[in-house]
């Protein structure tokens, strides 16, 4: 009688998801970005986060980006970061961000920048420079970190490594340190060529008698990235300092610039029923569920009296009510939801498109002088607002250089903060027919758009919907 045949009983493993952060793939699709470029897109989610800091302290932002050897350092004059919120952003299970639910004109897309940052060097060391360690300095007047990041290879899990410094910590603000092996080998890839379209190439798909701009290095890069800064917040000073000298990229030419802030109140008129519901989910998971709907309501825009928040929970049936009561059957009522909803957006009146930050046809005008040196006699000025419900504000400022080296220059702003590429479909076109900008021409140009909870068509955030 034949031996049975022995069969595997396979072992049901258990792999930590807390590695997803540091692979290639996953964090070119959190970055929205190609790893190469990752050095360029932390470098702006920590401006974006920076300014964010000084504004809702009402310190004048000034930012200082220090280039040395495969270094980069990213200074600000903020209240420092708050060490608690550094320790949080070490725990990949769960994501920490004053951003998410609320619905708002903020800068920056991410939403979990520091989690990025910790995992970022760490694997582009590995990818670029063959060196399985990462390693950022976190510096404020209050402590200083060094974070080392390794894996563990058994557990298939980070080992993130906060280790206190004894070092001199920074008088004010937040000092982040950021070793990128390869930085000062970066190789972008070539600058896109909006103008051209398929009409434009020839059978082997080669662009006819058009010259190609060159790569732009690391260091210019990140200038652009600088004067794009300050093109969309005239309010805000930047230094760029490399080889040993400081550059003054900008200073601020409306020091008292009224935008939104990521402290002011939203609007209920931004949100629908499931984004409503989402935000309430959050504060009862944040064990918030105590408090009051009464309460929840004060935190909207034009609704801190007294006298309309209770008319609004009066008006959903919601008196007396905390956020814990909107829930039934393990989930929020929409119904409820609905009705608050409603009542929120009777008793307050919409936000103006300006409200969120119009910076003007002098002062854009004024920048793309200083920055691209275009001839200010011909620069053109152009406003689009949309007061809807969720009001959109469209900038748009060009003229020709003087010099007419280097090609185009073309900035994008969203929310105050640069895009690396175009982020509206059809923008093109609209610029070379719409307002008959010659495509040969050595213009300069400049595109923000301020709207909230802006929409994307992927997970990238690169193309608006």
């Amino acid at each position: 009688m034949p031996k049975p045949t022995p069969k595997l009983e396979r072992t049901t493993f258990i792999t930590s998801k807390e590695l997803e952060y540091f692979s290639v793939k996953e964090l070119s699709r959190e970055l929205g970005s190609n790893s190469v470029k990752w050095p360029l897109v932390l470098t702006k989610e920590l401006i974006d986060n920076a300014l964010d800091a000084c504004e809702t302290s009402d310190i004048a932002p000034a930012i200082t980006v220090t280039l040395e050897g495969t270094m980069v350092c990213v200074a600000d004059n903020g209240p420092g970061l708050p060490e608690s919120t550094l320790r949080a952003s070490l725990n990949y299970n769960s994501r920490t961000s004053d951003k998410a639910h609320y619905i708002s004109p903020t800068r920056g897309q991410i939403g979990n920048a520091l989690k990025c940052l910790w995992a970022g060097p760490f694997v582009y060391n590995l990818e670029y420079g063959n060196d399985e360690r990462g390693s950022v300095t976190v510096t404020t007047p209050l402590y200083s970190y060094e974070i080392t990041v390794a894996v563990d290879k058994i557990q298939q899990k980070p080992k993130l490594i906060p280790v206190l410094l004894d070092r001199e910590f920074v008088k004010t603000g937040t000092l982040i340190e950021i070793e990128w092996k390869a930085v000062a080998g970066y190789i972008p890839v070539e600058i896109a060529d909006f103008y051209n379209s398929d009409e434009d190439e020839d059978k082997d798909g080669e662009i006819e008698d058009e010259e190609v701009p060159p790569p732009r290095t690391f260091a210019e890069e990140v200038q652009f990235l600088l004067e794009s800064y300050a093109t969309f917040n005239p309010h805000a000073t930047f230094y760029l300092r490399r080889d040993g000298q400081t550059i003054t990229v900008a200073q601020p030419l409306l020091p008292g610039w009224n935008k939104w802030r990521t402290d002011d109140p939203t609007s209920p008129h931004w949100y629908d029923a499931d984004e409503l519901r989402t935000l309430i989910a959050g504060y009862i998971s944040n064990e918030k569920g105590t408090m009051t709907v009464r309460e929840f309501v004060k935190e909207f825009r034009y609704l801190s009296g007294t006298a309309k928040q209770k008319a609004v929970v009066a008006a959903a049936n919601l008196s007396g009510q905390c956020l814990n009561d909107l829930v039934s059957n393990d989930d929020i009522d929409i119904s409820k939801v609905k009705s608050l909803l409603k009542a929120l957006q009777v008793a307050s009146r919409p936000v103006k498109a300006a409200m969120m930050g119009l910076i003007g046809a002098e002062t854009l005008s004024r920048r793309l002088s200083e920055i691209d040196g275009a001839v200010s006699e011909g620069i053109q000025y152009v406003k689009v607002p949309s007061e809807d419900a969720r009001p959109t504000l469209i900038e748009v400022v060009f003229g020709v250089r003087r010099d007419d080296n280097g090609g185009r220059r073309m900035r994008f702003g969203l929310n105050c903060s640069p895009a690396f590429e175009c982020p509206v479909q059809g923008l093109e076109s609209f610029l070379q027919y719409g307002l008959s900008i010659d495509p040969d021409a050595p213009i300069s140009m400049a595109v923000h758009i301020m709207r909230p909870g802006l929409e994307f068509t992927s997970r990238a955030k690169s193309m608006l919907t």
